[in-house]
Formats: structure tokens, C-alpha cells, sequence
């Protein structure tokens, strides 16, 4: 039935954030860079997920996230965080191909020189469905290199339970925390809180995920050992291994 105006009902527009989820494919098959990205994004949130070329198997760059209201200028800045490198990317639809244009900044003292680069990705698949916890999951490198608290994390799950296992600084070899749980339905709300005792002091932290896709912790020591020593509380950002 017509609308009155001679014309048929009108559809609601797409948000710009729809236009952006799916699975994209570089239209390069040889390329060195970024082979693949997902892209998924909810009411608050759009959320980016990028795998580089390596050998065997690509290594997973983790996800990032920008506020999905970024998007209604129909570019999606985007920036991710490792130990080594930081990389900022504008992420742009060009028909139907997703554009990024990127710049790698090194921060490890390397001495290698900043590059930039432009790929074309297709549209492969449709967007991806993950549960709250995915991005948690992973091997975890603290930012900072000289840390004296924890050096390393990694994190998995099975269908009903995350396990948390770090790392902390010892001498000559780090100190093997072991591995702690808490249920999978906990990482519902983006944050994670975990506890782990020992002989000699309990702790306990909260694990959240930063908008350029590196793991926040903040942790309070409380020593039990009779030892007197004064309760500390930290925090420390990672990196993906």
C-alpha cells in the first residue's frame, strides 16, 4: 500500500556501524600486511579484529574497539597496541570494499623506520559472532619491560569457565603463578575479577580491555604471612604476546 505520497513505505536507514560488520578478505592474496579483518559491533561499541601475515598460521592481532557514534563520519579510527609497535588505522568503505590505511610506529628500540600502507579488503563472510570473553583470550605481555610485578599472562576457557594464568618477576627465571578461574558468564559486563592465594599473601584483581585492545590490571596484594609488611596495589597494562 502507498504512503500517501505516491511513493512505497520507506526503509529505516542502515546505521553506519551495520555497514561496516562482516568479514573481510585482502584482496591481495600474496600481501605481507593485514590478511583479514572482522568486524562485529553492538549497541555502545564497534569492535575491530585484524590477523597479520606470518608463518604458519597468521597471528592474531586481538580486537580494538571505538564508540559506535565514531562511525558516523564513515571512517573508523582505529588504534592498536603491542610490545613492540603501535598501529593507527582510518577504516573506510569504498563500495563494496573495506579500506585501511595504516601506519606501523615502533617503540622497541629496534632503530626500524615508521611505514605506512593502504590495503583493500573484500567482503567475505558475514560478521562474526563471539561471546563476551573472546577478547580476553590469548598470550598477554606486560607494556612495560621492566617490570617487577607481573611479566606475562595467558588466558583460556573451555564452555563454562576462564582460566587466568600469569607470571610474576623473579630472579633468574619468573615466578609461576599457576592458573586461577573464574565462570565464563563473568566477563559479560567487559570486566573480569579473579583471586589468587598463596602461602603468604592473597590477591586480587580486576582484568578489563582497553579501547586499542591491550588488557588492564589492577591487582591489591594482601600479605597474610604475619610479615608486616604494608597491603599494595598496582597496575599494569599488556600487550598480546
Amino acid at each position: 500500500m502507498g504512503n500517501g505520497n505516491g511513493g512505497g513505505s520507506s526503509q529505516p536507514p542502515v546505521p553506519a556501524a551495520a555497514k561496516f560488520a562482516a568479514t573481510w578478505t585482502n584482496a591481495d592474496p600474496n600481501t605481507l600486511g593485514i590478511t583479514k579483518a572482522a568486524i562485529r559491533f553492538d549497541a555502545s561499541q564497534i569492535y575491530i579484529h585484524l590477523w597479520g601475515k606470518c608463518s604458519p598460521t597468521d597471528c592474531d592481532w586481538g580486537e580494538a574497539y571505538v564508540p559506535v557514534a565514531d562511525t558516523s563520519g564513515g571512517t573508523l579510527p582505529v588504534k592498536f597496541v603491542f610490545s613492540f609497535a603501535e598501529e593507527t588505522q582510518q577504516l573506510t568503505l569504498l563500495g563494496d570494499q573495506l579500506k585501511i590505511a595504516g601506519t606501523t610506529h615502533y617503540t622497541d628500540n629496534s632503530g626500524r623506520t615508521d611505514y605506512s600502507y593502504t590495503d583493500l579488503f573484500n567482503k567475505t563472510g558475514p560478521a562474526p559472532t563471539r561471546t563476551s570473553a573472546d577478547p580476553f583470550l590469548g598470550s598477554w605481555t606486560n607494556s612495560n619491560p621492566n617490570t617487577n610485578d607481573i611479566t606475562h599472562a595467558a588466558i583460556r576457557s573451555d564452555p563454562a569457565t576462564l582460566y587466568v594464568h600469569m607470571w610474576g618477576k623473579c630472579s633468574p627465571t619468573d615466578c609461576d603463578w599457576g592458573e586461577t578461574s573464574t565462570p565464563l558468564s563473568s566477563a559479560n559486563s567487559a570486566t573480569l575479577s579473579i583471586r589468587w592465594v598463596f602461602s603468604f599473601k592473597v590477591v586480587t584483581q580486576t582484568l578489563t580491555l582497553l579501547p586499542d585492545g591491550r588488557l588492564h590490571v589492577q591487582g591489591l596484594a594482601h600479605y597474610t604471612d604475619n610479615s608486616g609488611r604494608v597491603d599494595r596495589s598496582y597496575t599494569d597494562d599488556f600487550s598480546r604476546a
